[in-house]
């Protein structure tokens, strides 16, 4: 076998390997990015919302602590049932975002809890 033949063959191996090398990185490049996608559409838009809904529940907090002093006008009832209502809406966000039994549960908690303070005010 001459040289010329030796250093073909072992040319289409080195373009077999790199061939496959690209097509393995493609696909893990792909995979990945699926990946990324699952990741924010899910547990991070989830703690965004919770984030929210933690904010609405302290400004929320600030207006019934406000209303207990000086007395309760219409426009911050009114300001209060809208916070409410966001709190929920942002609540069901993150359970349909986060699929964890752990976070159901506190989720479960803090739904009974922020139930029982609305009723007793």
């Amino acid at each position: 076998m001459s040289i010329r033949y030796k250093l073909f063959g072992i040319f289409c191996v080195v373009i077999g390997l790199t061939c496959g090398l690209a097509y393995h990185g493609i696909r893990d490049i792909s995979s990945s990015g699926d990946m990324v996608v699952r990741l924010y559409d899910g547990p991070l838009m989830g703690i965004n919302y919770a984030r929210s809904a933690l904010a609405s529940m302290n400004e929320a907090r600030l207006l019934v602590h406000r209303s207990q002093n000086e007395g309760a006008p219409k426009e911050m009832l009114v300001k209060l049932e809208k916070l409410i209502t966001g709190i929920s809406d942002d609540l069901k966000v993150v359970r349909e975002r986060v699929d964890s039994k752990d976070v159901a549960t506190a989720l479960d908690r803090a739904d009974k809890s922020f139930r029982d303070g609305l009723k007793l005010n």
